[in-house]
């Protein structure tokens, strides 16, 4: 939080240099006449040039993205073809037009900068609008469309008048404005990154490139050469620090993932482990044996039981994700097997509210046989066992309670990797909520509570 906080403050202290830096300049130094000078300075129009070739290429590389990629990368690709053309008709530009022959892009240049830095800042305020405010109640677009397309009509209006500047800082003053409240909402939700202050700095770079060139234009102040194109190269530098924030973040994920698939992995063999636990086996073979000698029907179906349950413990502990109604299925299998070694069987109700869902494979038994390993309710008379689930909101609530005797849950902790191993894996795989309350006496209840969304395949 720390780090965040720092670069929340960096990032606001640059975009106000970055506003205000160049209009400042202008207006402090409006005692000199460098006009002249800047028009025809060849190495200022040479510099742009190669920054309009640069912004060009990450015009491409996004461009190329959103059609190869996903579409989730048209606002980019947006933003950087607006940078490519403000960069196109920025006005140090017109020394290389000048000396490349090309004075028709004289004629149109200060109309389509205007332009272009319009659509440059509106297509960085929808960026970060959509990009960074997934978590809360998105602002309405329209307002500051709105305002873009009166600015624009009325720039043309007024385009051979002084008073277009008024224009052009009343679209500015509504597009910082709309900015503020993106940024407050992403600090409270916490969703603004080294991303979100680099697409920030663009958008102030542009808005005080674009804020001293009206001051020029409209008689306030003299123009120094290469002041547009230093605004420029921060936005390059924004966009190669895009990029490697996106690397970086690409990195790390990979990383994340490959903990996670050594981590599942683990998990897998522990849960193939405790399901063909040899004491297990050796008792459940034991009680088949005795169900032959007293009644040939009952051992063999204490046997088909068996082989049943074992066939799905083998099949299913290489599947990440099992239909809610077969980890029913599993659990109903488990507890047919151990009434054949009871002569007075316990009961297990399901109370399914809902069951479009997925959950781990084996998540939910090692929690029933906690209520008769711990909670002894294959001994108590009228012992049952209740798997319940329901829609709570966005969530999905399972519960699994039993009337036995309680146990002490901090027990758990040591001894039962069967239950732990089923809380590790119901958090990993599906970032799941898992409550276990118990008291002596007074039976156990399991609380599993799930995002309807981490519940798919």
């Amino acid at each position: 939080m720390k780090v965040r906080r720092v670069l929340r403050i960096t990032s606001c202290i640059a975009n106000v240099l970055l506003l205000c830096a160049g209009s400042v300049i202008l207006l402090a130094l409006a005692q000199f006449d460098i006009v002249a000078e800047a028009e025809s300075s060849i190495s200022a129009g040479i510099i742009s040039f190669i920054a309009v070739l640069l912004l060009f290429l990450f015009f491409i590389i996004e461009f190329v993205a959103m059609l190869c990629i996903s579409d989730s990368t048209f606002h980019t690709a947006v933003l950087a073809m607006f940078l490519f053309l403000y960069a196109m008709f920025s006005r140090d530009m017109y020394a290389f037009y000048k000396l490349t022959g090309i004075p028709q892009m004289l004629l149109v240049g200060q109309l389509a900068q205007y332009f272009s830095f319009v659509g440059l800042e509106v297509s960085v305020l929808v960026y970060l609008r959509y990009d960074y405010c997934k978590n809360g109640r998105k602002l309405p677009l329209y307002p500051i469309f709105l305002v873009a397309a009166l600015s624009l009509i009325l720039f043309i209006i007024l385009y051979h008048s002084y008073s277009r500047i008024i224009v052009c800082f009343f679209f500015l003053f509504a597009a910082v404005f709309y900015y503020i409240i993106i940024n407050a909402r992403c600090c409270i939700l916490s969703s603004d990154n080294a991303t979100f202050a680099l697409t920030s700095a663009i958008f102030f770079a542009c808005a005080g490139a674009q804020s001293a060139n009206e001051l020029n234009h409209a008689g306030f102040a003299p123009y120094i050469r290469g002041l547009t194109v230093t605004y420029l190269g921060v936005c390059i530098l924004c966009f190669f620090g895009i990029y490697l924030a996106f690397f970086i973040r690409v990195s790390k994920k990979a990383g994340n993932a490959e903990d996670y698939k050594l981590q599942n992995e683990r998990l897998k063999m522990k849960l193939l482990m405790e399901q063909i636990k040899p004491h297990f086996i050796f008792n459940a073979l034991t009680a088949i044996k005795s169900r032959y000698h007293s009644d040939i029907a009952a051992g063999d179906n204490a046997l088909d039981l068996f082989s049943e349950y074992m066939r799905k413990s083998l099949s299913l502990t290489d599947t990440e994700k099992i239909p809610f109604t077969a980890e029913l299925q599993n659990i109903r299998y488990y507890i047919d097997f151990i009434n054949t070694m009871r002569d007075d069987p316990f009961e297990i109700i399901f109370d399914i509210a809902v069951s479009d869902f997925y959950v781990p494979a084996f998540s939910l038994q090692p929690f029933v046989e906690n209520a008769v390993k711990y909670s002894n309710v294959n001994k108590k008379e009228g012992g049952n066992i209740t798997v319940s689930s329901a829609e709570d909101g966005g969530f999905i609530a399972v519960t699994i309670s039993d009337n036995g005797d309680g146990f002490d849950v901090s027990a758990l902790k040591e001894g039962a990797h069967g239950i732990n191993n089923a809380r590790e894996r119901l958090e990993l795989l599906l970032n799941a909520d898992v409550r276990i309350n118990s008291k002596i006496s007074q039976g156990t209840q399991v609380h599993i509570r799930i995002k309807r969304d981490k519940c798919k395949p």
